[in-house]
C-alpha cells in the first residue's frame, strides 16, 4: 500500500456494517459513529477492508466502551458502568443518577451474551442503604460517604436496618481492597 494508517486502527468486515477498532491484541465494535469520532480524534477516518476469515482470526473481545459510560445487557436487568477496563453493578438508581451528576445516563445496550468478555469488579455501592459482607468473613460492614464502616453488634444492625434485619450483599472477598474502610459503628 502506498498510504499510511496511523492508530488507531479501525477495520470493517466486508460486506458488513460493523466498525471495530483493534485494543488489546483484539477487535473491539465500536457502538456508535459519536463513539467513532472521538477515538480517532475528529480526524477523517480511514477503514480498513478485511475479509470476515481474517476477522474471525484476529479474534473479536469485548466491545468498546467509553470510560465511564453505562451499559446494560438484553435479557438483565442490572445497569453496569464501565470504569478502567472492567464493569462494575450499579446497585441503585440513586447511586446511577449520583454518577452522573443527577440526570439519567445514556446506555449502551449489548446482546446479553457479552457480559462473559468483560471483567467484572466490585459492585459499586449506594451511600447509606447498602450492607456488605465479604464472603467467608463474619463481619458485616454499612457503606456510608463512600466508606464501609464495620457494624459492630446486631442491635446496631437493627437499628440501621429500621428495626428489621437488612438485605446483606454477599461481596467476593478479592474486592474487598476496592473499598474504602472508615470507622466502626459503636
Amino acid at each position: 500500500a502506498k498510504t499510511t494508517v496511523s492508530v488507531p486502527l479501525f477495520v470493517q468486515p466486508q460486506g458488513a456494517p460493523e466498525i471495530y477498532v483493534i485494543s488489546g491484541g483484539t477487535l473491539r465494535h465500536v457502538q456508535s459513529p459519536a463513539d467513532l469520532l472521538a477515538l480517532n480524534g475528529s480526524r477523517p477516518l480511514q477503514v480498513l477492508p478485511w475479509s470476515r476469515g481474517t476477522v474471525q482470526w484476529f479474534g473479536i473481545g469485548p466491545a468498546f466502551l467509553p470510560s465511564n459510560s453505562f451499559v446494560r445487557f438484553t435479557g438483565r436487568a442490572e445497569i453496569y458502568r464501565y470504569e478502567n477496563g472492567l464493569l462494575r453493578h450499579v446497585r441503585s438508581i440513586k447511586t446511577l443518577l449520583q454518577l452522573n451528576g443527577g440526570t439519567p445516563p445514556r446506555e449502551y445496550v449489548l446482546p446479553g451474551d457479552q457480559l462473559s468478555r468483560f471483567k467484572v469488579g466490585s459492585p459499586l455501592l449506594t451511600s447509606g442503604a447498602d450492607f456488605v459482607q465479604f464472603t467467608g468473613a463474619p463481619e458485616i460492614y454499612f457503606y456510608d460517604n463512600g466508606k464501609l464502616r464495620h457494624v459492630t453488634s446486631i442491635a446496631i444492625l437493627l437499628r440501621l436496618g429500621g428495626g428489621r434485619a437488612p438485605e446483606v450483599l454477599q461481596i467476593a472477598p478479592g474486592f474487598k481492597a476496592d473499598y474504602a474502610v472508615g470507622t466502626p459503628i459503636t
